[in-house]
């Protein structure tokens, strides 16, 4: 329909923007959106991901670039940061964690990591394994769950991947909070960039820091960002620079990436363009009222 002209506005399947883009009365636009961050969350709680060395470490062995290009097409950007690199108050001088496994068993050496006789890694006496839950039915997380499995085995580190339906899964990290690591996405990060949610150590166990992060130099900054006198921009920024240098070190998530979403319009459409900061549906027809048609 797109190619014939019955409709001009369409979001796409990543496998179908190469033969639709090589149509001359067609254009193809994509666009990040904060809403679709996702990471892998360690339960803290857990023994096993208590030192940061050995989230640091997780971080590093997964292939996260190689998940881009081979799950979602390319169609998506890394992620460093707490905060979405659409927001102003985005720091791009956090520490990074790309794909390293060099760096990966120096850190797990450094916190005490060696092979057992099967090869898994130990520490007194406690295996380096655990159980990744996914979402059953979505493709991509299943191959994000599969990519970091397989890159975690060569750091000797035993993964078993656990898929639940939708409401199991939720009932099982952010109700009961029985859960190793989880894939995790659409937590709905906003125009402000306040975080508070996800990891004041008050918003355990009812709120959204789901993984029981309990920092209290962040429960500072983000109460002081909260706070600040006229909501002065340049202070708030100031201040969530120093939130997300902390969250970064700590790795109490390994983000990963931003997917986009791609959408075919045709030409004679002008000044159409989805919106980063609406969801699914609303973000196709975002500035509708400045949309303008040619023949």
């Amino acid at each position: 329909m797109l190619k014939t002209g019955e409709i001009d506005y369409s979001a796409v399947a990543p496998t179908a923007i190469a033969e639709l883009s090589a149509e001359k009365h067609l254009r193809f636009v994509s666009v990040s959106s904060p809403t679709s961050i996702i990471y892998i969350a360690y339960n803290l709680d857990r023994p096993l991901f208590q030192d940061k060395r050995v989230r640091q470490a997780l971080s590093h062995g997964v292939d996260r670039q190689g998940i881009l290009d081979s799950v979602l097409f390319g169609q998506g950007d890394l992620v460093d940061s707490a905060i979405p690199f659409q927001s102003w108050a985005h720091s791009d001088s956090v520490p990074t964690y790309r794909y390293d496994l060099e760096a990966a068993r120096k850190l797990l050496t450094e916190a005490g990591w060696t092979p057992g006789t099967d090869g898994i890694l130990q520490n007194n006496g406690r295996r380096l394994a655990f159980t990744l839950s996914i979402q059953s039915g979505d493709v991509r997380r299943q191959g994000v769950a599969t990519i970091a499995q397989d890159a975690w085995r060569k750091l000797g580190i035993q993964v078993q991947i656990e898929q639940l339906e939708a409401a199991a899964l939720n009932a099982k990290y952010l109700q009961a909070h029985d859960f190793d690591a989880v894939i995790g996405g659409g937590l709905g990060f906003t125009l402000d960039p306040d975080q508070t949610r996800f990891w004041a150590a008050k918003e355990f166990p009812n709120g959204a820091n789901f993984v029981h992060y309990n920092n209290p130099a962040v429960d500072q900054l983000l109460e002081a960002a909260r706070t600040v006198p006229g909501c002065d921009t340049a202070a708030r920024k100031a201040l969530y620079q120093q939130f997300q240098q902390v969250i970064a070190e700590d790795q109490p998530w390994t983000f990963l990436y931003s997917a986009r979403n791609p959408v075919i319009i045709n030409k004679r459409v002008q000044n159409a363009a989805p919106s980063p900061w609406v969801g699914a549906g609303p973000y196709l027809t975002w500035g509708i009222n400045d949309w303008t048609i040619s023949n």
